[in-house]
């Protein structure tokens, strides 16, 4: 029987946060607390509501493959708006529909390209059962994703994971491990995208995340300043007060976690993690693109680690999620761009303009810019050396959990996923004791 006594703290009220909260009540575990630095809940899951319309600034698509995400948007009434239109611009100045982009050879031959990624996918969980498997497919693993399709003749692949990965703030091909790839470009991704099943919560996803944490034990403002062991418990300081709990769950990025004393793999883990930079930018811009949902820029993305890095990736037309509107309203448009702090804000809305203004638009009115700190990615090195099953073990090691964009992946759909698998750990360890 569970021990109903037993308090959870959860750090970050984040996506990561809050749905792992839903999964452990879902599983009969309900005496939770979250701690929340801040005064919302959603994290990168940042909606910006401007002319009663939700621009999202962080987290946007919900595929139809994301299972149980999608159920809960249904729950909350969170309604979906189609993006039914992508467009690529090519190297040589034209634009073509991006399924035509990614099919190039037709549509017989990149179904059967998925079918043999699909196999080589199911083939990297059947070979990690034995210890010589593990080794070689952490080797895999550790390449680039572009090296690794490329190899294998996933010529059409790569072309939707200019998209999927380096378009969306994960990294370029010739740059981010193959580990990251695969969690992400899923096959059902894949499927999904080529029968046009992507989304936006038409309310936005802070919308979801209010909702879902409305019920919730969430303490906004609550800064942690100091998280201290007393025996099997923790002491958790915040700028509110203080609160002891039997069990603690580290959403946060580990390297912030300058208010606790981090165990040694914990430690290993966070000297092993590189970060992104993204920047997303709202903007009101006249003569570019009314006729897709979303637009790619090829050559700024097949470059974005090297000569075009910090030059607009892709941009997302947003603000036509309802019905209905008036056609002279504004052109809005979200944008993506790579930063390093090298990088001013100045500098990136430079290049920006500059970009939006080589296809004939003109940038009017500049809304909102968020600035993150992006896709937490391990090194190939920890890759290779085995590192994703030494996180696995840290999971529970002095009732100290961890979840998150580090542990699974910064989408939504992965952290869902990855939360799922912990809640139910975590439930079965509450059970014994």
């Amino acid at each position: 029987m569970q021990n109903s006594e037993s308090r959870i703290g959860i750090v970050g009220a984040g996506p990561g946060g809050v749905s792992l909260a839903r999964l452990l009540k879902d599983q009969g575990v309900g005496n939770v607390v979250i701690f929340e630095r801040t005064d919302r809940v959603g994290g990168k899951s940042f909606s910006w509501n401007w002319q009663g319309l939700a621009h999202e600034m962080g987290t946007c698509y919900a595929a139809g493959s994301y299972g149980v995400v999608k159920e809960w948007l249904r729950h909350y009434g969170v309604g979906l708006f189609q993006l039914k239109k992508s467009a690529a611009l090519l190297r040589d100045g034209s634009i073509v529909d991006f399924r035509d982009y990614v099919n190039h050879a037709g549509r017989l031959a990149s179904y059967r390209e998925l079918l043999r990624y699909t196999r080589a996918c199911f083939g990297y969980s059947v070979r990690a059962r034995t210890a010589a498997g593990r080794a070689k497919v952490d080797r895999e693993l550790s390449q680039p994703y572009g090296q690794w399709l490329t190899e294998r003749g996933y010529n059409s692949i790569y072309r939707f994971a200019l998209r999927s990965m380096t378009v969306m703030g994960y990294g370029a091909l010739h740059q981010v491990p193959a580990l990251n790839g695969l969690r992400w470009t899923t096959p059902g991704l894949i499927r999904a995208a080529s029968k046009g099943q992507m989304y936006e919560p038409a309310e936005g996803w802070a919308v979801l995340w209010e909702r879902m944490a409305a019920t919730m034990d969430v303490r906004y403002g609550a800064g942690i300043q100091r998280v201290v062991r007393e025996g099997a418990r923790y002491r958790v300081e915040t700028s509110q007060g203080a609160e002891t709990v039997d069990h603690l769950v580290v959403t946060t990025p580990l390297d912030e976690c300058n208010w606790m004393e981090l165990s040694p793999a914990a430690q290993r883990v966070a000297a092993q993690v590189e970060w992104h930079g993204v920047i997303t930018t709202l903007v009101v811009a006249e003569g570019w693109f009314r006729d897709w949902d979303t637009f790619f820029y090829e050559t700024n993305t097949l470059e974005a680690g090297g000569s075009r890095f910090g030059h607009i990736l892709g941009a997302r037309r947003t603000g036509d999620k309802v019905p209905g509107l008036p056609p002279d309203r504004p052109d809005v448009y979200v944008t993506y761009q790579y930063t390093n702090a090298s990088v001013s804000d100045e500098q990136a809305l430079t290049t920006l303009r500059e970009d939006i203004a080589e296809m004939g638009g003109c940038v009017k009115e500049v809304l909102l810019r968020k600035r993150w700190k992006y896709c937490p990615t391990l090194t190939p090195e920890a890759i290779a050396s085995g590192m994703v099953r030494e996180m696995e073990a840290m999971q529970g090691v002095d009732n100290v959990w961890y979840s998150g964009a580090t542990f699974s992946h910064e989408s939504v759909f992965n952290i869902a996923e990855f939360n799922i698998k912990l809640a139910e750990q975590m439930a079965k360890r509450l059970r014994q004791n």
